[in-house]
C-alpha cells in the first residue's frame, strides 16, 4: 500500500533557514505552490484562498496543515 507523504514535496525546494536542527524554513511563492499542486493533481490556489487559508473547491482538509496536502 502506498502512503501519501504530505511533506515529500519540500525536497524540491531549498530551505532559506532553520530553527534548531530539525525545523526548516522555506519561502514558497504562490507560483511555486501552484506548480507543485499541478504536479500532484490538485487544484490551484488563488491569491485570495492562499492568504485566507480557505480550501479550494473539492479539496479536503489536510491533517498536516499543508496547502499541498491531501487527506491520508
Amino acid at each position: 500500500m502506498l502512503v501519501f507523504d504530505p511533506y515529500r514535496w519540500f525536497v524540491d525546494f531549498e530551505p532559506v533557514g532553520s530553527a534548531g536542527y530539525s525545523i526548516y524554513i522555506y519561502h514558497i511563492t504562490l507560483d511555486d505552490a501552484n506548480r507543485m499542486r499541478r504536479e500532484l493533481g490538485l487544484p490551484e490556489l488563488t491569491e485570495e484562498n492562499a492568504e485566507t487559508g480557505d480550501k479550494v473547491d473539492g479539496e479536503v482538509e489536510s491533517r498536516g496543515g499543508s496547502a499541498l496536502g491531501r487527506e491520508t
